[in-house]
């Protein structure tokens, strides 16, 4: 199952160096565009023919077509499946599924989102460029084969969503929105990076192969289930499961309509594929100690979602 996800043993050289071409430029290109763009966006403000809302609809076409050109670079793969990097990167048919559904969610996000800029007069150019940022950060976790790949990720997207929680600076609910999802992210990020160090304590990597072939080991039980509670904590802050959403009414309702579209669909499935890969792949042999866990959760979020929610009011 775990070549599934995408650890097939490679035996041709020239394969792995087509294989670390390729998730470089995949990567590398996202990256490049957004430099490009902040130089491209900063020179052409300045000018009144070619600034604003002319600058914003055609960073936003070029945001598209760079995403929609991934898009086919990715469907044309077929089904290739490899490791790279020293193991710290794969591709497989199953994380290019997600990839496709971020790309394609995020073009449309884009897409909707250029009539809202005149509706709203969020004449910002920043906007596209931490979209993008947040989707380069998402790429790198649905790439990612190792918990500190893994990690950046988390804080590369965290670092763009705090930013778009708050991007209507003169509404007093966007700055309440950013303000609690900057303190509850972080505090989740903490019991991440926490749960991740257990990790590498009790088992000595950090690599998913690698804990994949050691779970069998039970000399740190103790050690490993308080790292599965600690991984499995941020998780649901992450993802906003009860009892650990507190977060989430008041940053979807105080955020832009676009921005809580965007929380709400895309950096939510990425998170629910790591925790299948991490979880039901990679540490298999522990589900009886995560679960338990699970199922709870799921019937409290359920159960809130359901019956709470009903009778919330905003004051």
């Amino acid at each position: 199952m775990l070549s599934f996800i995408g650890s097939n043993p490679i035996t041709s050289d020239s394969f792995l160096m087509n294989s670390s071409l390729f998730l470089s430029f995949f990567e590398l290109s996202v990256g490049l565009y957004i430099l490009g763009s902040i130089l491209f966006s900063i020179v052409l403000s300045n000018y009144r023919s070619y600034g604003f809302p002319t600058l914003l609809s055609s960073l936003s076409t070029f945001s598209i077509f760079i995403l929609t050109s991934l898009l086919f670079l990715i469907l044309n793969l077929g089904d290739s499946c490899f490791t790279s990097f020293y193991g710290l990167v794969n591709l497989s048919p199953f994380n290019c599924f997600f990839l496709i559904l971020l790309l394609i969610s995020t073009c449309f996000i884009l897409i909707l989102n250029k009539n809202y800029y005149s509706t709203h007069g969020l004449y910002q150019y920043e906007f596209d460029i931490l979209l993008i940022f947040s989707v380069l950060g998402l790429i790198i976790l649905c790439l990612s084969n190792d918990f500190l790949l893994v990690y950046m990720g988390i804080e590369l997207q965290s670092l763009a969503f705090y930013v778009l929680a708050t991007f209507k600076r003169n509404s007093e609910f966007n700055n309440e929105a950013g303000l609690k999802y900057f303190i509850l992210g972080s505090f989740s990020s903490c019991l991440l990076l926490i749960g991740f160090s257990f990790f590498y304590l009790a088992l000595g990597s950090t690599s998913f192969d690698i804990l994949f072939k050691l779970s069998e080991n039970r000399d740190t039980f103790n050690l490993v289930s308080f790292a599965f509670v600690l991984t499995m904590v941020a998780f649901f802050f992450k993802v906003g499961a009860a009892p650990f959403h507190m977060w989430i009414c008041d940053v979807y309702e105080g955020s832009l309509l676009s921005v809580t579209s965007f929380f709400a669909i895309v950096p939510k499935t990425v998170i629910f594929y790591l925790l299948f890969k991490i979880f039901f792949v990679t540490f298999s042999s522990y589900g009886e100690l995560w679960s338990s866990g699970f199922i709870l959760i799921g019937l409290l979020s359920v159960g809130v979602g359901s019956i709470t929610a009903l009778y919330q009011k905003k004051n």
